[in-house]
């Protein structure tokens, strides 16, 4: 969050944005599944489940933010 609050420009900071909500989201989502609030579906829990394309994603996500970080 730090990242979108001190970038100068509206993409670095939209997508640093959508980058948290994503990944709050299906925190959110994976522990109300483990609770039983909500309806078992498909999502893995971020950065910790094993493969697949979601976790390719988030490396490619946590990239372009370690690149926006350092420009």
């Amino acid at each position: 969050m730090k990242i979108a609050i001190n970038s100068k420009s509206n993409f670095p900071r939209l997508f640093v944005s959508g980058f948290i909500i994503v990944l709050i989201s299906q925190v959110f989502i994976h522990i109300g599944m483990n609770l039983g609030i909500l309806p078992v579906i498909g999502i893995s829990l971020p950065l910790v489940s094993y493969g697949g394309s979601g976790l390719v994603a988030f490396f490619i996500s946590i990239g372009i933010i370690q690149s926006i970080k350092t420009q």
